[in-house]
């Protein structure tokens, strides 16, 4: 049930409009709530009468999860006591800490000061409070003879903690104490005994004020602390988001419990997927840029493709000048190699769709467009931190990484934009979204095992995708009748593939083979395996 309650800013006593879901107690309170309160840490102290009396004057509200009680930089106008749920405080939209256990207090001295409120408080979940309007508490602290001051004089002392104020007006009732005395000594024809009471009545007010203000005292000095605490929280959690912009934070969920737990030379193996990437001729484009253009330049580009990485759960694991490496890794049972090979040649789609965006930019902006090339493998490795104790690094290392940085050189040398290994392409579970084709069984520089090489491109990814659609049946029969040494019917294939896409790179490459093969026929041991002699 949502009511409009009217309260009442301290100047000139404007009525302001809130919407909040409450509900008022009716006279009789329930018993769990007030027994809530009566064992809070914040209320044990006060007796039943003066606990109903305080209950009397409060309102109960329920507050869904995200909801806001309190707003940084507006006015508050009630004080909230809690009584199931939890509530977070934050600064700047940044969490700070926690409020859970019952007859923990929200809210701050900007009710009585009428400055705006210092933190946002917002329920972390559903959330059962009682408040107290400004108006109601106002009228508590204008009337010193008001039955429930001296309930508020302590509670509001233990809760917020207002040193200034509260000192300020025990003394003021002191005073107005000791000339109330004063005067009726002067005027009135008392007894010894009478005057002997109030002497007593006088020093046990005065032991009152001085517990009171140790109380004060004692959270004005916790206050202090946890402002000490929150700047060293703030600057712990600033170092932190500054330190993960250079080590991937999945790495540190992975390998350590913490920043202060990295030690140099812990590894472990996994089976991932790594992604490579780098722009065509980037040498050549960065001579007609100065330093700076370059760097605005890397930064843009960079921004731009780390997005998919992040979008499929990837992390890049380093830039390296113009490229990236990526990795695809999550710890079971989250993600399974084949998830992981999924997203990570998603990723690479969706980068080039992206690519394709940023080219369009380019040209309205009159800069020339880019290509880039991107390499996948599957497979296991080994990843840890290298270094010393002075500086270190975290890596990844093995075939894998060196097989995956292979096939990004090699999609320049196909023409084409992606290519992924047969290992990779033997975990995607859905290829609904893409289209395929065979490019090769190729042996690379280092590796004794030959690995078949696909390419990937979807209808976003790539700009001529109906050319390439329309070329994979005489291109597969192609491949096909090559490896069977049909060289001329093979021929015929690719120059019909030619005819649709003049420009395919790798129809280009079969024609001259199936030429050399026709002139110098291969032995009987030929496999159709291409090797590659440089990197």
């Amino acid at each position: 049930m949502t009511l409009a309650i009217l309260s009442y800013e301290r100047k000139g006593q404007v009525p302001v409009k809130l919407e909040a879901p409450t509900r008022r107690y009716e006279s009789d309170i329930p018993t769990l709530i007030f027994n809530s309160l009566r064992d809070s840490r914040h209320f044990k102290g006060l007796s039943d009468e003066a606990l109903r009396k305080l209950l009397a004057i409060a309102e109960y509200s329920e507050f869904q999860k995200g909801e806001v009680l309190l707003r940084q930089g507006e006015h508050n106008l009630k004080v909230f006591v809690l009584l199931e749920g939890s509530v977070s405080v934050k600064v700047d939209d940044k969490y700070i800490y926690s409020l859970h256990r019952k007859g923990d207090v929200v809210g701050e001295m900007s009710i009585i000061t009428d400055n705006p409120s210092s933190a946002t408080v917002e329920a972390e979940e559903h959330l059962g409070i009682i408040a107290i309007s400004t108006m109601l508490l106002r009228n508590i602290e204008a009337d010193l003879y008001h039955e429930l001051h001296h309930i508020f004089y302590r509670w509001f002392s233990l809760i917020l903690s207002e040193k200034l104020y509260l000192t300020s007006h025990k003394a003021k009732l002191y005073e107005e104490t000791q000339k109330s005395l004063e005067q009726r000594h002067d005027d009135l024809e008392v007894s010894h005994h009478e005057i002997a009471q109030k002497n007593i009545e006088l020093e046990a007010r005065i032991v009152e004020l001085k517990a009171a203000n140790d109380i004060i005292n004692q959270a004005y000095d916790d206050l202090r602390n946890t402002k000490v605490e929150l700047v060293e929280t703030k600057k712990v959690a600033e170092m932190t988001n500054t330190f993960q912009k250079f080590v991937p934070e999945q790495f540190l969920q992975r390998m350590y419990q913490g920043m202060e737990s990295i030690e140099v030379g812990k590894a472990e193996t996994d089976f991932i997927s790594v992604l490579f990437t780098d722009i065509r001729n980037f040498t050549t484009f960065s001579e007609t840029l100065s330093p700076q253009e370059v760097f605005n330049f890397l930064n843009a580009y960079l921004t731009r493709m780390s997005v998919p990485i992040h979008g499929y759960g990837g992390f890049i694991d380093k830039f390296i000048g113009d490229a990236i490496m990526a990795i695809f890794n999550q710890p079971e049972p989250e993600g399974s190699d084949a998830e992981e090979a999924q997203s990570a040649t998603m990723a690479a789609l969706d980068m080039q769709a992206t690519l394709i965006e940023y080219n369009e930019h380019r040209h309205r902006t009159g800069y020339a467009p880019i290509s880039t090339g991107i390499g996948i493998h599957s497979g296991p490795v080994i990843m840890g931190t290298v270094g010393s104790d002075r500086r270190m690094d975290f890596t990844v290392i093995g075939d894998t990484v060196n097989l995956a940085s292979r096939l990004e050189s090699l999609s320049k040398f196909y023409g084409v934009s992606i290519v992924i290994s047969q290992h990779t392409f033997a975990l995607l579970k859905d290829t609904s979204m893409m289209k395929w084709r065979e490019l090769d069984a190729v042996k690379v520089k280092g590796k004794q095992e030959p690995v078949v090489i696909l390419e990937v491109f979807s209808e976003y990814s790539t700009p001529d995708y109906e050319q390439k659609c329309e070329l994979l049946y005489p291109y597969s029969l192609g491949l096909v009748m090559f490896k069977m040494q049909d060289w001329d019917t093979a021929a015929a294939s690719f120059e019909e593939c030619l005819q649709i896409a003049p420009n395919d790179r790798v129809s280009q490459i079969y024609v001259q083979r199936c030429r050399e093969f026709k002139d110098h026929p291969p032995g009987e041991d030929w496999n159709s395996i291409f090797t590659l002699n440089e990197k």
